[in-house]
């Protein structure tokens, strides 16, 4: 494949209309008979109606601001498919400035990766794909409470020369994929961790801190009981990645072994699901790793994976979402690989 620089112009045209504007949809030739279509026409209809979009946008579980909420600070994030590919923030203005009506945004660097920053990225990625976008441009508040809202979006947007170099790059980087695909076979590995609770024969929750160690292939998750960080409600487990869907079973059958093993002689029952016990969501999270990760591959994982598992589960799911397990849910991990975290804890039954 060409290199950026060769490729720049190229792309550029295919970014870029009336000289300065982000074009709303790109489909790039990829050969004779193919092209890559990003932001489809059907999508880009539900910006059209404010009201449509809002709604689906806290469908999703996103909060849209309102004209009474006070924004301590404001955050413009240019998305392209899973990355953020820019971040600006809104700087105070100098004293010097005050009588201008035009915002100044300084360039958020990459490395600054605070927890407000992740949640500000997390949420501008979720709103683009909310609304079956591939990228765009979502202007982000922070309330007092620390909420991230959705103060805009965007897909027709005047670009900065910053900004232009962003999007060309995530563009490159996504042609680039492609042809590797095709060219490279893929080294694919396949993981989980399954999320599980113990209950006592009269009810009563009973610690995983009192069974398992924090790691290994059956530990601890780590979040603590209240203000107890030591004592750990949530077992998990963590097989050994495979190649196969069948070998990866096997390596979680042999954790459950060695989860029954460590509770030996001891009444407690294994509960999964979504949330078995009030308070107590559970996740079962699926690792990939030589696969690229896409908003088209997600949207397959949730069309064909989440959606007939959401079926299967009780009406105790409910109160798992949107704060968990809301759909086109991941996280990148360091291996280069993705943790799909959308599923619940689909440990409960063999069948599912």
């Amino acid at each position: 494949m060409a290199s950026y620089d060769s490729m720049s112009e190229m792309l550029e045209a295919y970014i870029v209309y009336d000289g300065h504007r982000l074009a709303s949809t790109i489909e790039l030739g990829v050969d004779n008979y193919r092209s890559l279509l990003f932001n489809k026409p059907s999508s880009l209809a539900l910006l059209a109606e404010v009201g449509t979009r809002n709604n689906l946008l806290r469908l999703h579980g996103l909060q849209v601001a309102n004209e009474e909420e006070h924004i301590s600070t404001e955050y413009i994030v240019c998305v392209f498919q899973t990355d953020v590919v820019l971040l600006y923030k809104l700087r105070k203005a100098n004293v010097w400035l005050r009588n201008s009506s035009k915002p100044v945004y300084t360039v958020v660097k990459n490395s600054v990766n605070n927890r407000k920053i992740r949640k500000v990225r997390q949420v501008a990625i979720r709103a683009i794909y909310a609304l079956g976008l591939d990228y765009g441009v979502v202007k982000c508040g922070v309330k007092r409470g620390r909420d991230v809202v959705i103060l805009n979006l965007f897909v027709d947007i005047v670009l900065n020369k910053r900004m232009l170099h962003a999007f060309k790059q995530a563009l490159y980087k996504q042609v680039q994929s492609f042809y590797l695909a095709e060219q490279k076979p893929r080294n694919l590995l396949l993981g989980c961790d399954l999320e599980f609770i113990l209950k006592k024969p009269e009810g009563e929750l009973a610690l995983a801190s009192n069974y398992f160690p924090i790691y290994g292939h059956v530990g601890c998750d780590n979040v603590g009981l209240g203000q107890r960080r030591d004592q750990k409600p949530i077992g998990e487990l963590r097989p050994k990645p495979a190649r196969t869907t069948s070998l990866l079973v096997l390596e979680i059958y042999n954790c459950l072994s060695e989860a029954m093993h460590r509770t030996r002689n001891t009444a407690v029952n294994f509960l999964a699901g979504a949330m078995p016990l009030p308070g107590f969501p559970l996740g079962g999270h699926i690792h990939f790793s030589g696969l690229e990760l896409d908003f088209h591959l997600l949207r397959a994982l949730d069309n064909y994976l989440a959606l007939p598992c959401i079926l299967l589960e009780d009406e105790a799911s409910i109160a798992r979402r949107p704060k968990y397990g809301f759909l086109g849910d991941f996280r990148h991990q360091r291996h280069g690989g993705f943790e799909y975290r959308v599923l619940s804890s689909w440990l409960h039954t063999p069948e599912l």
